[in-house]
């Protein structure tokens, strides 16, 4: 499946038709590809459920899949793992994610019912850092440099910076700030028109 993905995307690649925006989300979706260091595939799309990613990534030399849904591009909800369904249900509004440029910071308080750890509070303490350019191809995004951290009844879980375009509502790299966070770098993106061409 993996390698039909990755020749779909080559060709698809050198047919991308123009820059995909947030409208593409809801006719069809964007595609987001990284192949170095690892495979990742994020396939973002908007229903009436929301936003939804399904991800292709390889671990461990095989091929996986993860499906998340989202109350914003910054917020989580749901998210189904080989180990089982992780949900999440905030107490807080999420409206404020859309003025962390201004607000500087934000902290969700949550909570977290997953297979691992069983039902956790969750706290989500979001900074931002800096707006900049982020070019992918040919593409360029403005993009919000925010520091996410995680904690699960006390204990920190995951420390990442995390570049989040709010013009796309999209995450579209991630650096991890310990040996907890996950890092990745999208280097392609397109819609569904242009990986059918």
């Amino acid at each position: 499946m993996v390698l039909i993905a990755l020749a779909t995307l080559a060709h698809a690649g050198a047919a991308l038709a123009s820059c995909p925006t947030a409208a593409d989300l809801s006719t069809g979706g964007i595609t987001l590809v990284q192949n170095e260091p690892s495979f990742l595939r994020s396939d973002y799309e908007v229903t009436e459920e929301g936003l939804t990613e399904v991800r292709l990534y390889k671990l461990d030399g095989q091929n996986r899949q993860r499906i998340v849904s989202y109350a914003h591009g910054l917020a989580p909800l749901t998210e189904t793992l080989p180990e089982g369904l992780v949900q999440v249900t905030y107490t807080d509004a999420l409206a404020d994610l859309d003025r962390i440029e201004s607000e500087g910071a934000v902290v969700l308080d949550a909570k977290r019912l997953g297979p691992e750890r069983g039902l956790d509070d969750m706290q989500v303490a979001l900074r931002f850092l800096e707006a900049r350019d982020m070019v992918i191809q040919t593409c360029n995004y403005r993009v919000l440099d925010v520091e996410e951290t995680v904690v699960l009844s006390g204990d920190v879980v995951s420390r990442r910076t995390v570049a989040f375009a709010p013009d796309l509502g999209l995450i579209l790299s991630a650096q991890a700030n310990d040996e907890t966070g996950e890092s990745f770098a999208y280097t392609w993106i397109g819609t569904a028109a242009d990986i059918a061409r």
